[in-house]
């Protein structure tokens, strides 16, 4: 049965950065691949603080996915700012308040009235993140018809009623990990009459990767955006007391962000890097370190596992510690002292981050390929549309 969907998130092209992106662009790419008709419904705007209009509106065609663009038309930054900044502070805001927040955010009335009319058209409509307003005005065009990918965790915003009232609404819910939905279950309080996981993946290397082969002296590696919702600032602080305590281990970061390390060691900011760099920084590092609070999937450890290499991930973090504590593909550290002595372990023990590394690359394998949440997600789908 080949279907026939569309795929709504806020922003979409091979440029934008975010897990929720990435996850959206490539698993658009990977149904198209499988004979399925997608097309994407997005935004001009390539960055989530301005929001401003930079693709042309209209449709394009890229690996197989006609992708749909409309403008942005309505941003009140001012008051978004503000209204989210209370809300990350308090942990809640009012009913008006809500209402607030979501009509000062990011809108594209053009896209809402083109859903409109145009959702019959569809067998189903796939929406994600559930953080951005853009994604929870679109879901709420047709609920009936939409598939709600959420990316929820622990934050501020899973608890406000308006995100209550799109995971009821929505004719189903996909999600990324058991802790998603169990955090979904057990927090929110919410049994959900359609819910599956579905998982995530990354594409291979498009390149041979070269063995793993840890340098010297020894680093660590971050990927991605430098922001404090990423925990970066303790990562930083982490890192200066190592060095503080004689510890010869760097910290290389391939990605930017507002949030930049200290400029001397041993940190070293290498910006946004070509696949082929990533590739053979992963190979060299002692472990990939991701140290974030709040995350729906982490496709990064992904990444670094198909690398063979291991990863120190955050313990308070559910979602990338229960990929941990699964794999066996890394350690998890709560405090500095556990983080130094996770670090020099893997330092003086090469051979247990080369198996660490071959434990998550399995992991990977079995539970989390494109051909795996392709099928996941046929069958779930096909299950609730004929029934």
């Amino acid at each position: 049965m080949k279907l026939k969907l569309a795929i709504v998130t806020p922003r979409y092209g091979p440029d934008v950065l975010g897990g929720a992106e990435t996850l959206a662009r490539t698993l658009a790419e990977q149904l198209a691949s499988q004979g399925h008709q997608v097309h994407v419904w997005a935004s001009c705007a390539t960055d989530y603080y301005r929001w401003e209009n930079v693709y042309p509106a209209g449709i394009t065609t890229h690996n197989q996915v006609t992708v749909r663009r409309f403008p942005i038309t309505s941003y009140d930054h001012a008051r978004f700012t503000e209204l989210s900044r209370q809300l990350e502070q308090q942990w809640g805001l009012g009913w008006a308040q809500q209402k607030a927040w979501l009509a000062a955010s990011a809108h594209s009335q053009p896209l809402y009235d083109a859903l409109s009319q145009e959702a019959s058209r569809y067998d189903a409509i796939l929406v994600l993140p559930y953080q951005a307003a853009l994604a929870q005005a679109a879901a709420w065009v047709v609920p009936e018809r939409t598939i709600l990918i959420p990316c929820l965790h622990d934050e501020p915003y899973a608890y406000l009623e308006l995100t209550r009232l799109l995971l009821q609404e929505a004719f189903g819910v996909l999600f990324l990990t058991p802790e998603e939905q169990l955090f979904t279950q057990n927090q929110l309080n919410l049994n959900l009459p359609r819910a599956a996981l579905l998982g995530a993946a990354v594409s291979p290397p498009t390149t041979t990767a070269p063995s793993r082969n840890p340098a010297n002296p020894p680093y660590l590696l971050a990927l991605g955006r430098l922001e404090a919702g990423k925990n970066m600032p303790l990562l930083y602080d982490y890192m200066q007391r190592l060095a503080t305590d004689g510890s010869p281990v760097k910290l290389l970061l391939a990605g930017d962000g507002p949030v930049p390390p200290p400029a001397q060691p041993p940190f070293e900011r290498l910006g946004f890097v070509p696949e082929a760099e990533k590739i053979a920084l992963l190979a060299g590092a002692t472990a990939l370190v991701q140290p974030s609070l709040n995350e729906s999937f982490s496709l990064v450890l992904l990444e670094a596992w198909l690398a063979n290499c291991p990863v120190l991930v955050h313990q308070s973090c559910q979602v990338t510690s229960g990929h941990v504590r699964r794999s066996g593909g890394g350690l998890a550290f709560a405090t500095y002292g556990e983080f130094a002595h996770a670090v020099n372990l893997l330092v003086a023990k090469p051979e247990l981050a080369s198996q660490m590394g071959e434990n998550g690359r399995s992991y990977t394998h079995q539970n989390y390929t494109w051909p795996l949440v392709i099928n996941r997600l046929e069958t779930t789908l096909q299950s609730w549309l004929t029934n």
